[in-house]
C-alpha cells in the first residue's frame, strides 16, 4: 500500500459513549464483519469486557477502503475509556497521526473526554470530532457541540447513530480526507515501535508494531534495542481483525510480528525494533506509569512457579502491572502487586483467575509512603450538572479536598481541586456517583507530596499483629478508623472454644478493642439431677481448659478478614 494512502487513527471517548460499538460498525461497512443484529461490541473479544460492557484492552484492526476511485488503508485502534486504563489510550495515540473523538449526545463532554483530547493534542494529533447517538430521543445534539467548539474542536463536527449505523460512511470518508497520511521514510533503516504486546503459547511472544522507517521482511532476524533480545521472525502480519499473516509491513503500517520468545521480559512496551544487525537510532518510547494502588496476591491452589508464569504472562498485556515478590507467615510466598486504581486491581484480580484457574487471597488495597510526615495528593477536574454542586463540594470537603476554581461548561459546572490520594482511593468514585445519581464524571492526576501527620494501624488478634492488616491513617482518624475495621472483622471472624480480642493499636498504644466471644458447651447436659458440687467441679474443670486454650491457642484468619 502506497504511503499516502494509509491513515492511523484511535477512537477516543468517555466510557460508554460508544467506541466499540463504532468500531464494530466501522468493520461492517469496510466489509471485515457480516452485519448481524447484536449490541454486544464484537471488537471485545474477552469476557470480562462483554460482561461488564467496558473496553480494558486496546485493539487494532486494518481497514480496506475504497474511496474515490482509490484504495486506502485506515489502521485504526479503539482504545479504553475508564481512567484506570489512561496509560492504554497513551499507547495507542503514540501510534497515530489523528483521533476520532465520540461523544455521547445525552451526556455530552465528560471529563475523561477532556483528558484523552489534551493528550491527543500533546501528540499534536488531526482530532476529528464525532457526536454519537443522535438518534435518542433526549439527545441534546446542539448543546453537545457547543461544547465541543468551546473545548476548540474545529471542522465539520459529525452525527452519528453508532448502534443503528448511521454516519458510519462519513466517518471513513472524514478519516481519509481530513487525517494526514504517516510521515517516515521507506528507504531508511527498518525501525517500529513496540506498543502493545500478548503471548501465545505456540509463537511466543508478540510484538504489536507501528513502523515508523524502512520495511520488514518476514524472512529477516530482528532484535529489540532496550532488551537487546534476539529472534527470527515467527510470523508477521496485521489485525483483520483477527492474526492475518503478510510478507512484509511498511513504513507507516500497523501489524505485529510473532517472535517465538519465551523469556516475557524481553520484549517490552515502549521499545524499538530493528533488523539484526543494522543501526538505528532508537525512538522515544513511553514514559513508564507510576503505579500508585498496591495489593499482596497469595495463590491457594497453586505453587509458587505457576503463580509467577502466571503473572509474567499477565504483563505482557498490562504492561503498567508493577510486580514485587514477598513472603507471609499466613500464606507464604506471594507477590505485591501494583495497579493505576482500584478497577485496574479488580481486573487483574478477575483475569487471573479465570484465565488462569488461580483461586487467590488478595489483601485490602493500599499506598505506598515513603515517610509519614508526606502523603500523596492530586488534582481532580469534575463536571457536574449545577444541581448537584453543594453535594459534590461537601463530599470533597469531608475527604479534606481544597477546592479550586469552578467555571461553567456548557449546561453544566466544571470545578477543580485538590484531594489526598487516599482519601480518593478509598471509594471517592462510588460516592461521587451517589451524591450526583451518576451524572457527575472526573478525571485526575498525581500532584506531588504534602506535609501531614499520618500513623500506621496494627491490628491485632488474639495479642498477635497480622501484617496483610496494617493501614497508614492520619493520627486524627486513627482511633474512628479502628474502631470501624475491628467492628467489621468481628464480623468475619471464627468463634472459638475460647474468647479473644481484636486489637487495633498506633504506636504502641491500643485505641479500639473488640472481643469474639467463646463458644458456649453446656457440659452439664448431661447431668440430670446430681450433687450441686458434682456440677460445680465441671464448670470449674471447663474454665480451666478454656484459660489454657486461650493461653495457647491459635486464631486462623479467613481470607475475608483481608478484605475488610
Amino acid at each position: 500500500m502506497k504511503q499516502e494512502n494509509i491513515r492511523n487513527f484511535a477512537v477516543i471517548a468517555h466510557i460508554d459513549h460508544g467506541k466499540s460499538t463504532l468500531a464494530d460498525r466501522l468493520m461492517e461497512e469496510t466489509g471485515l464483519l457480516k452485519r448481524i443484529e447484536t449490541e454486544t461490541p464484537r471488537i471485545d473479544r474477552m469476557e470480562l469486557e462483554t460482561e461488564r460492557g467496558v473496553t480494558i484492552k486496546l485493539k487494532a484492526v486494518r481497514l480496506p477502503y475504497s474511496f474515490n476511485g482509490q484504495s486506502y488503508v485506515l489502521n485504526m485502534l479503539d482504545t479504553p475509556g475508564h481512567v484506570d486504563f489512561s496509560y492504554e489510550v497513551s499507547r495507542s495515540l503514540a501510534a497515530c497521526e489523528g483521533a476520532l473523538l465520540l461523544v455521547d449526545a445525552t451526556q455530552g463532554i465528560q471529563a475523561q473526554t477532556l483528558s484523552h483530547l489534551e493528550k491527543a493534542r500533546e501528540l499534536g494529533l488531526t482530532v476529528v470530532g464525532a457526536i454519537n447517538k443522535v438518534d435518542v430521543v433526549h439527545a441534546k445534539v446542539k448543546e453537545t457541540e457547543e461544547e465541543m467548539r468551546e473545548l476548540g474542536i474545529e471542522g465539520e463536527i459529525l452525527r452519528i447513530s453508532a448502534l443503528k449505523g448511521e454516519g458510519v460512511r462519513e466517518v471513513l470518508q472524514a478519516v481519509v480526507g481530513r487525517i494526514p497520511a504517516p510521515t517516515g521514510d521507506p528507504a531508511a533503516p527498518f525501525r517500529a515501535l513496540v506498543f502493545d504486546s500478548t503471548f501465545d503459547a505456540h509463537l511466543g511472544a508478540i510484538a504489536y508494531l507501528r513502523v515508523v522507517d524502512g520495511v520488514l521482511s518476514a524472512k529477516e532476524k530482528i532484535d529489540f534495542f532496550g532488551t537487546k533480545a534476539q529472534a527470527p521472525i515467527k510470523e508477521l502480519g496485521y489485525f483483520s481483525p483477527d492474526r492475518q499473516p503478510s510478507q512484509s509491513l511498511a513504513v507507516g503500517e500497523v501489524g505485529y510480528v510473532a517472535t517465538g520468545i519465551r523469556d516475557l521480559a524481553a520484549v517490552s512496551t515502549g521499545d524499538t525494533v530493528r533488523i539484526l544487525g543494522e543501526e538505528v537510532t532508537p525512538l522515544p518510547g513511553y514514559q513508564p506509569p507510576q503505579p500508585y494502588v498496591f495489593a499482596s496476591f497469595f495463590a491457594k491452589n497453586a505453587d509458587f512457579t505457576e503463580f509467577k508464569k502466571a503473572l509474567n504472562t499477565l504483563i505482557l498485556e498490562e504492561p503498567a502491572l508493577s510486580v514485587e515478590e514477598i513472603s507471609s507467615v499466613a500464606f507464604g510466598r506471594g507477590f505485591r502487586l501494583g495497579f493505576l486504581g482500584t478497577f485496574h486491581l479488580e481486573i487483574v484480580k478477575e483475569r487471573l483467575k479465570r484465565e488462569f484457574a488461580l483461586q487467590l487471597v488478595v489483601t485490602k488495597p493500599t499506598l505506598d509512603f515513603a515517610d509519614l510526615s508526606q502523603e500523596p495528593w492530586i488534582t481532580l477536574t469534575v463536571l457536574t450538572p449545577s444541581q448537584f454542586l453543594s453535594a459534590v463540594l461537601k463530599l470533597l470537603t469531608d475527604k479534606r479536598g481544597v477546592i479550586g476554581e469552578t467555571v461553567e461548561f456548557g449546561n453544566r459546572l466544571k470545578l477543580t481541586a485538590e484531594l489526598p490520594l487516599m482519601e480518593f482511593v478509598r471509594g471517592f468514585y462510588d460516592a461521587l456517583k451517589s451524591v450526583s445519581s451518576g451524572y457527575a464524571s472526573f478525571s485526575w492526576e498525581m500532584l506531588g507530596n504534602r506535609p501531614a501527620d499520618l500513623a500506621t494501624l496494627e491490628i491485632l488478634i488474639h495479642g498477635e499483629p497480622v501484617e496483610g492488616l496494617v493501614e497508614v491513617v492520619t493520627r486524627e482518624e486513627a482511633e474512628r478508623v479502628g474502631r470501624e475495621r475491628l467492628k467489621r472483622l468481628k464480623d468475619v471472624m471464627p468463634r472459638q472454644q475460647f474468647g479473644y480480642a481484636l486489637q487495633a493499636k498506633v504506636g504502641g498504644k491500643v485505641v479500639a478493642r473488640e472481643d469474639v466471644p467463646a463458644f458456649r458447651k453446656d457440659v452439664l447436659a448431661k447431668l440430670s439431677g446430681g450433687h450441686v458440687e458434682r456440677k460445680m467441679k465441671k464448670l470449674k474443670e471447663q474454665k480451666k481448659g478454656k484459660a489454657r486454650l486461650k493461653r495457647l491457642g491459635k486464631v486462623e484468619v479467613p481470607p475475608e478478614a483481608y478484605l475488610t
